[in-house]
């Protein structure tokens, strides 16, 4: 199960006669054999630059599906990054793991 969330919006405050024009978007897609974080995971982060198109949408009318809609239609590889999360899950560890603190902290 897959799931893609906007974690942050940049804005440029006034631009071509608009204001809170979106510049940077922080994207992640998490993936989950249960679709919840109780059992294995895994997730990828990234950002996207943008400038302001032919059309405008104002900020408090933005949804989280239009704003993941420029994403992908900008190059993020949903197909592909899908995949690489996939493939992470079915190769997991067959025995427990842990997360330990960093030794040089």
């Amino acid at each position: 199960m897959f799931t893609w969330k906007i974690e942050g919006l940049y804005v440029i405050p006034q631009e071509a006669g608009h204001t809170d024009v979106v510049v940077k978007v922080m994207w992640k897609c998490i993936a989950s054999d249960d679709g919840t974080y109780a059992t294995y995971w895994g997730s990828c982060y990234g950002q996207m630059m943008f400038g302001i198109g032919d059309s405008f949408t104002e900020f408090q009318n933005l949804t989280e599906d239009q704003i993941l809609g420029w994403c992908f239609a900008a190059g993020v590889d949903k197909t592909q990054i899908e995949t690489m999360l996939n493939s992470g899950l079915n190769n997991r560890p067959s025995v427990p793991i842990e997360n330990k603190p960093l030794p040089w902290i």
